[in-house]
């Protein structure tokens, strides 16, 4: 080997190692990014783990390039944004965890994508009971006993509810007419129909006991 070529191996070693180096030394400093990755792959192929049954047990895996590297999947999702986020699979909640199904989200933005959420449909826009909610500024059990009482979507939503919080709804969607209001000597105001159905409930369970 000429002194060139020593050189040239000389300059390349070095350049690989430096370049193991600095890989190494990012992968030991993102223990956050780490912990995620880790902890996805144990949701989903460990049984003892609390959170098997709603990953592993539905089904729910990890593509492999991500299950056998810590570096690709650092390199595929880059770190975590801030301390308020965390892994989560989206657009598809059901899909695997793999590159395009995969985001680093708020616990708002996790909510919003739950398999239990419940999707009302606005003037051709579907969002959850939660984020209606927010942009109308209408309580969601106001929204939730409005549907419940027969209101089409978008009057419980757009319909501004009433200065107590409670909007023109009881809890359980009876409307808070003058018919429907008891007041007792102390002027506190309660459902009527409530009342009845509590009633109706407690000899129902006397007569069967």
């Amino acid at each position: 080997m000429t002194r060139a070529e020593d050189a040239t191996s000389r300059q390349s070693c070095g350049a690989l190692a430096c370049d193991t180096f600095a890989t190494e030394r990012i992968q030991s400093t993102r223990k956050v990014e780490r912990m995620a990755w880790s902890s996805m792959k144990t949701r989903c192929y460990n049984p003892r783990s609390k959170r098997f049954d709603r990953y592993g047990g539905r089904g729910i895996g990890v593509c492999e390039r991500w299950r056998n590297s810590f570096a690709a999947f650092l390199a595929d999702m880059g770190p975590r944004p801030g301390p308020g986020y965390s892994l989560d699979r989206y657009p598809d909640k059901d899909g695997d965890y793999e590159p395009g199904n995969c985001r680093w989200a708020t616990q708002t933005e996790q909510n919003n994508n739950r398999s239990g959420n419940v999707l009302l449909v606005v003037n051709g826009v579907s969002r959850t009971l939660a984020e209606w909610s927010r942009i109308g500024g209408v309580p969601r059990h106001v929204i939730a006993g409005r549907i419940q009482n027969g209101w089409c979507p978008a009057r419980a939503v757009l319909v501004p509810a009433g200065p107590s919080g409670h909007g023109d709804v009881c809890r359980r969607g009876h409307p808070r007419t003058e018919r429907n209001t008891r007041v007792d000597d102390r002027g506190r105001r309660s459902c009527r129909p409530c009342g009845s159905m509590r009633n109706s409930a407690y000899y129902a369970r006397r007569r069967t006991s």
